[in-house]
């Protein structure tokens, strides 16, 4: 029986979510690799939750049935469903995650313990099935949280952080481990090797250069380090779907670094709990509630609001939320930021400015109803 460990590179849902599987099914260890200072890689700033279709909170909601998950993401997907080349059963794949999404909540609540008992309708989704919790924990991180004390109470797992994986050792076609870099130190580990790094929305002079040139200027929440996806390709790996990079609606902006090109993320539940977007000119643009690629496109419609040196590409849109719904924008924003910090991202209802925004979506509003905005 073999005693190398699982090695795991990343330590987002999907490492997690490996390292415990791993050890449920009797690794005799799993050692994990993430080179940021803290664990949870892009999914801990996940702030509008987990979609599963067909759960008990969903009933529990007034949702007594759910059969579109499938058709909705198929929709979402777009032309992009029927493509072929490369070769992906694209049918298959979404089957998979839409019939398998409530066992996956379900995972996560029974097993993991994490809170995921609210239930709402969020964007490009025909019906609610974006799972949160009740508290003020916002999902992306209660499930990390949970998912880790559940590792450490494991004496078989351990993880380093600040350890950057530079390569794969290999013998003749074989993976057998990864060499590290932690401290300024070059270290091995031999085992069988779990790549869950994905992410490289963050590389803008690197990957996404390489595969999406088209997307340079526009700011992203993710953290600039470079992808990792050369590491794979260096020992034969293929790489599939790497132009399939979406923009997000929304990202907050710090009125004190308005150029940065690393961003906030404006959640998706903004939106689905009454947030509307609106124009420089105060005018409401687009269907909220409808897909990110549609939302995002209205957007990009827009003239630009660009630095002098037309180095930074953003849009000058406002979220505008009922004061009643305060409580959201905190729970989105309260991971970034303290309270005072983002007090003045909000109007205040006696604001003369609210005031006018007001008459202003009333108006809007009225005009636009023939088109089926959602009121």
């Amino acid at each position: 029986m073999s005693t190398r460990p699982v090695v795991v590179v990343g330590s987002g849902l999907a490492g997690l979510s490996a390292s415990y599987e791993a050890l449920q099914h009797g690794a005799p260890s799993v050692h994990l690799l993430d080179r940021a200072p803290k664990p949870g890689g892009n999914s801990i700033k996940a702030s509008s939750g987990i979609n599963g279709a067909g759960t008990k909170f969903q009933r529990a909601a007034g949702v007594e049935s759910d059969t579109l998950f499938y058709s909705d993401s198929v929709r979402s997907a777009g032309s992009r469903f029927h493509l072929t080349q490369p070769p992906v059963d694209r049918e298959a794949l979404i089957t998979k995650l839409t019939t398998e999404s409530a066992a996956a909540v379900n995972w996560l609540v029974d097993e993991i313990g994490v809170d995921l008992s609210v239930v709402a309708p969020l964007g490009g989704h025909s019906i609610a099935r974006t799972h949160r919790g009740a508290g003020k924990t916002p999902p992306g991180a209660a499930i990390i949280i949970a998912l880790l004390n559940k590792l450490k109470e494991n004496g078989k797992f351990s993880i380093t952080n600040l350890a950057e994986v530079k390569a794969l050792l290999k013998e003749g076609n074989t993976v057998k481990g990864v060499e590290y870099e932690l401290e300024g130190k070059r270290h091995n580990i031999e085992g069988s090797v779990l790549f869950a790094s994905g992410g490289f929305a963050g590389d803008a002079t690197g990957l996404l250069a390489r595969y999406r040139p088209d997307l340079k200027g526009i700011p992203s929440t993710n953290e600039e380090r470079p992808g990792s996806h050369d590491i794979l390709t260096a020992v034969g790996a293929e790489l599939l779907d790497m132009d399939s990079v979406q923009i997000h609606p929304t990202g907050f902006v710090d009125p004190a670094t308005p150029n940065s090109m690393l961003k906030f993320l404006a959640a998706e539940m903004l939106r689905g709990e009454g947030g509307i977007l609106l124009s420089p000119e105060g005018s409401r643009f687009v269907n909220e509630m409808d897909t990110r690629e549609h939302v995002s496109n209205a957007i990009m419609k827009l003239p630009t609001a660009t630095d002098g040196d037309g180095v930074i590409k953003q849009w000058d849109i406002t979220i505008l939320l009922d004061p009643d719904l305060r409580p959201y924008r905190d729970y989105n924003m309260g991971m970034y930021n303290s309270q005072e910090e983002h007090d003045n991202l909000v109007w205040d209802k006696n604001d003369e400015d609210f005031e006018a925004a007001q008459q202003q979506l009333r108006l809007k509003t009225f005009c636009r109803k023939v088109e089926g905005f959602v009121q």
